[in-house]
């Protein structure tokens, strides 16, 4: 007769990662080259590539801080909130928000890629999501501004117009990848009912949470977590251009690089 051995109901256990497979470690390596390079420029070090660095986080340190905030306070809006203002059904009305929005938000790429990670989290669809990362770093208030004192209203309302155009064909591109199953439908997006009323809903759930010291203080802090996936890249971008500062003078850069089909 043949022995049979009886198979385990279970699978099997997957050890779990120690603390250093846990580490972000391209994020931490980031941090103490960017941090260090700061040091050393305020402590007088006559080091070029500590100069560059601090040059670069002087530039773009305060997107970096708006879009920390701007997470924090759209990660206490409901899910169902942020969906309707962005529209139900996506569709023409949901991706003309999605590109006001980009719009008002007065952001560079660094600030508006954090702030576009809360609100694909809370729910918007890859191509709003797109169109409002696009949007934004084109179009700004103050940016606007610049451009009608240097190019004139006309060709501004045009630059204005056309990058919008762009931001559209964008999500029609994106939704129907999406649609058609070739890119992933956005897993965090729920069915708002029909009665929803984005206003009252706001102003009922800003209105029960509890405004502590530690409540703040704890969204402060997810937020700060939050915005590792996309500082990490930033800051290794940051080492990138400080490197390619010190190695490439101006006048070959722009020989390489500049205005004309070999540069592009």
């Amino acid at each position: 007769m043949t022995k049979v051995t009886p198979t385990s109901c279970c699978a099997p256990k997957i050890p779990s990662q120690t603390a250093w497979q846990r580490l972000d470690k391209l994020f931490w390596a980031g941090l103490v080259v960017v941090g260090v390079a700061i040091v050393l420029h305020y402590a007088g070090y006559d080091l070029r590539f500590a100069h560059e660095i601090h040059h670069i986080m002087a530039t773009v340190w305060p997107g970096i801080v708006f879009g920390v905030v701007a997470m924090g306070v759209i990660s206490l809006v409901p899910r169902d909130a942020v969906i309707a203002a962005f529209g139900r059904k996506g569709g023409a009305g949901g991706i003309a928000r999605a590109v006001l929005a980009g719009f008002a938000f007065d952001l560079c790429s660094h600030g508006i890629l954090m702030v576009g990670a809360k609100l694909y989290e809370r729910g918007v669809t890859l191509g709003q999501l797109m169109a409002f990362l696009i949007s934004s770093p084109w179009n700004s208030f103050s940016l606007t501004f610049i451009l009608i004192t240097l190019i004139g209203w006309q060709m501004t309302l045009a630059f204005i117009l056309l990058s919008m155009m762009i931001g559209f064909v964008t999500w029609m591109i994106f939704d129907h990848l999406a649609a058609k199953g070739i890119l992933p439908q956005n897993p965090q997006r729920i069915d708002v009912p029909a009665d929803f009323r984005f206003w009252p809903e706001i102003r009922r759930h800003f209105s029960s949470l509890n405004w502590t010291a530690g409540f703040i203080g704890t969204t402060a802090w997810q937020a700060a977590k939050d915005s590792r996936m996309v500082l990490r890249w930033m800051f290794l971008g940051v080492i990138i251009a400080a490197t390619i500062r010190v190695l490439m003078e101006a006048d070959l850069f722009s020989t390489y690089f500049g205005p004309t089909l070999v540069g592009l």
